[in-house]
C-alpha cells in the first residue's frame, strides 16, 4: 500500500509539474505567434529572396520590445515575457536547434600589452611559437608561452620585458617562476572578466536559458544559444570588442529645446501619416499611430525629460537627458535619430548600463537613464582604456564607501588633465562608457594632472 501511495503521490506531482509548465508556455507562445505574424507582414512585400532574413530581423526586434512588458497576470505576481521564459523548462539545441561556438580568449595580445609592445626578438619568437602550439594543447597560452621562452633563451630574464608595466609587482631581480605567476594572475583576472561580459552580453540579447561555460584550464569559452535564428547577429554580439571610453557630456538645459521641437514635429508626422492611406511605408505608419499622443507627442510619451520630472527641479544629475522604460529604448532611439530631431553633429545619445533602482527598496525597476556625449570629429573618444595603466576599488576610510582608482600611461596623463581642466569650472560631468553603455558619469571637482584618478559614488563592492 505504500508503494501504491508513493506512485500515486508522483503522479499527482508529475500532474502538477505538467500543469505548471504549461502555464508557462502558453502566454509566450501567444506572444511569439503575433511576432511571427507581425514579421510575416513586414516582409510580405519584399522579394522573395529577401523575406527570410528580414522575417528573423521583424521577429527579434518585436520579441524585445515585448521582454518586459506584462503577459501574465495572477493577481499578487505579474509576469513579463523574459520572466516566464526563464523559467521554462529548458530546450537544448538537440530538440530546440539554435547556435553553439567555443571561444578563446586571445591571452597572446594581453601578453603584448604587458610587455609595453615589447620588440625584444626572443619574446617575439616566444609569442609566435605559443600561439602555433595552442591549436593542438590543452595548455593554458601563458604556460605555453613561458615554455617556449625558456626553451628558445633558456638563460635569458623575462623580468626587463614586463617590467615597465607592471613595475609595481616586478623588478629586474624578479624570477622567471614569479614573473610567469604574475601574467597568471593577470590572465585568470582577463578571461574572468570576458566570462562575466559576455554573459551580460547574451542576458541582454534576449536569449532565454543559453548555456555559458568556462573551461579554467584553456581558457576558452562555450556558448549554447537555444532557438537563436539570427546567426550573424550573435556573432556580432559575441566577438564585439569590448571598448571602455571617456567623454565630455551635455546637459539636459543644453539640447532640451531641441527635443521638445522635434517631438512636436515627429507628432504632426504622425497626424500626417494617420491621414494619409495611401502612404506606402506600413512599419512607420504604424508605429506612427502607435506612438501618436493628442498631450505629450510620440517622443516625450515615452521619454521623461531631466528636469520635467519633478517640477522643474533636476531629478538626476545634469547630464542626465531623460528617462524611459527599458522596453521602450528602440523606439525612443529611432526617434532620436530622425530628420525631425535636430541636435548637434557631435553628440550621441547612450543609455545606462542599468536600469535604476528603487530608492526604498533598492531593487532593479525597468526605468533607465538616457545620455548624451560629445564625440570628437574623429568618431573617437579622445580617452580610451588602451591609455589607462591601473585600475582597481578602495574603500574610503571616511565615508566608508567604495572607489574605483585610475592611473593614466603618460599619453592619457595628459590628454585626461585637458578633459578635466575644461570641466572643472561647472563641475562638468565626463561619461565613463563600456559597450556603448554609461557605466559611471562622475562630476569633475578639480584638474587631473597627475594621472592618478579617483571616482566615488554610491556603488556596491560589485559595481567598483
Amino acid at each position: 500500500m505504500q508503494g501504491k501511495g508513493l506512485i500515486r503521490f508522483f503522479l499527482i506531482f508529475m500532474l502538477i509539474l505538467s500543469v505548471y509548465t504549461f502555464a508557462l508556455f502558453l502566454p509566450t507562445n501567444v506572444v511569439e505567434n503575433r511576432a511571427e505574424t507581425y514579421a510575416s507582414q513586414q516582409v510580405s512585400s519584399l522579394p522573395e529572396g529577401e523575406r527570410e532574413l528580414a522575417r528573423r530581423t521583424f521577429r527579434q526586434k518585436y520579441l524585445d520590445s515585448m521582454s518586459n512588458e506584462t503577459v501574465l497576470n495572477v493577481g499578487f505576481r505579474k509576469f513579463n515575457y523574459m520572466d516566464l521564459k526563464k523559467q521554462q523548462l529548458a530546450l537544448g539545441l538537440d530538440l530546440k536547434g539554435g547556435m553553439s561556438v567555443v571561444m578563446q580568449v586571445d591571452l597572446k595580445d594581453l601578453v603584448v600589452q604587458l610587455s609595453d609592445k615589447s620588440e625584444d626578438e626572443n619574446f617575439l619568437k616566444a609569442l609566435t611559437k605559443a600561439t602555433e602550439n595552442q591549436v593542438n594543447s590543452q595548455d593554458d597560452y601563458i604556460t605555453l608561452f613561458v615554455s617556449a621562452f625558456r626553451e628558445i633563451a633558456p638563460d635569458a630574464k623575462l623580468a626587463p620585458i614586463f617590467q615597465s608595466e607592471l613595475r609595481e609587482e616586478i623588478t629586474f631581480e624578479t624570477s622567471n617562476s614569479e614573473v610567469a605567476s604574475i601574467l597568471r594572475e593577470k590572465a585568470n583576472e582577463t578571461v574572468g572578466l570576458t566570462f562575466t561580459r559576455l554573459k551580460q552580453r547574451i542576458d541582454k540579447f534576449g536569449v532565454t536559458q543559453p548555456n555559458v561555460s568556462l573551461d579554467e584550464n584553456t581558457d576558452r569559452i562555450l556558448v549554447e544559444l537555444p532557438g537563436v535564428e539570427d546567426a550573424k547577429r550573435a556573432r556580432d554580439l559575441l566577438q564585439a570588442t569590448a571598448e571602455l571610453e571617456f567623454f565630455d557630456t551635455y546637459r539636459i538645459y543644453e539640447i532640451q529645446d531641441r527635443l521638445v521641437n522635434g517631438n512636436t514635429r515627429l507628432k504632426a508626422r504622425a497626424a500626417a501619416l494617420k491621414g494619409d492611406t495611401s502612404a506606402t511605408d506600413v512599419a512607420t505608419l504604424e508605429d506612427s499611430l502607435n506612438l501618436l499622443n493628442a498631450n505629450r507627442g510620440p517622443l516625450l510619451s515615452k521619454l521623461s525629460l531631466n528636469g520635467q520630472i519633478q517640477a522643474g527641479q533636476y531629478a538626476f544629475q545634469r547630464c542626465v537627458i531623460g528617462i524611459a522604460n527599458v522596453s521602450d529604448t528602440a523606439e525612443i532611439n529611432k526617434m532620436l535619430a530622425s530628420p525631425e530631431v535636430s541636435v548637434p553633429r557631435d553628440l550621441r545619445f547612450l543609455w545606462d548600463a542599468k536600469a535604476i533602482k528603487d530608492q526604498e527598496t533598492g531593487s532593479s525597476t525597468d526605468d533607465i537613464l538616457l545620455y548624451a556625449v560629445k564625440v570628437p570629429s574623429s568618431g573617437e573618444a579622445l580617452l580610451q582604456g588602451d591609455m589607462i595603466s591601473t585600475a582597481g576599488t578602495d574603500l574610503d576610510p571616511e565615508t566608508n564607501a567604495y572607489t574605483v582608482s585610475l592611473g593614466m600611461k603618460p599619453e592619457g596623463r595628459q590628454v585626461w588633465a585637458r578633459m578635466t581642466q575644461a570641466a572643472v569650472g561647472e563641475n562638468r560631468e565626463v561619461a565613463i562608457v563600456l559597450d556603448n553603455e554609461v557605466v559611471s558619469s562622475p562630476s569633475v571637482q578639480s584638474a587631473i594632472t597627475s594621472g592618478n584618478t579617483q571616482i566615488t559614488g554610491n556603488v556596491t563592492p560589485q559595481e567598483a
